[in-house]
Formats: C-alpha cells, sequence, structure tokens
C-alpha cells in the first residue's frame, strides 16, 4: 500500500511541474475565459456556463487547431439547428 502511494505521489508531482509553454497555456485560458466572461454578461446571454465550456472545448495548443475545432461545432449546430426545424415542418 505504500508503495502505491508513494508512486502515486510521485507521478502526481511530476505532473505539477513546470513544462515549456505552461505559463502560455495557462495565461492563454484564462484570458478567453475572462473575455468570454464579460461579453456573456455584458450582453446578458443566457447559458453562460455553456459559453465558458466552449473556451474549454476550442481553446487547444495551436490556433489552427482552435480554428478548425471552432468549425466544426458552429457547423454542428448549424446543421442541428436545421435538422430540428425540418423535422418539426414534418409534424405539422
Amino acid at each position: 500500500m505504500t508503495t502505491i502511494l508513494s508512486t502515486w505521489t510521485e507521478r502526481f508531482r511530476q505532473d505539477l511541474e513546470p513544462t515549456p509553454g505552461r505559463w502560455n497555456g495557462a495565461l492563454r485560458i484564462v484570458l478567453a475565459s475572462v473575455i468570454t466572461l464579460l461579453l456573456l454578461m455584458t450582453l446578458r446571454m443566457p447559458f453562460t456556463g455553456l459559453g465558458m465550456y466552449f473556451v474549454f472545448l476550442v481553446g487547444r495548443d495551436s490556433p489552427a487547431v482552435s480554428f478548425r475545432s471552432s468549425i466544426l461545432i458552429l457547423l454542428t449546430l448549424v446543421g442541428s439547428r436545421f435538422g430540428e426545424q425540418a423535422s418539426a415542418g414534418h409534424k405539422m
């Protein structure tokens, strides 16, 4: 039991050690969260929690991957909206 605990503690300590790019990544997430929260609160938009979740969902290591995932999310949302309207039209 002691070796399992010491191994787990050592892994946890290694995960928290500074790595190259960690400070930049953390700063990028904090700034994106603050800007998103300010916009959501200023414009009084509903589903603030969902908007904050998208910051973490879209925010990736490189801007190209972030842009690609945000486009895919946008297309998915638009497609689901059109699908919802099409299925509602058939029920009438």
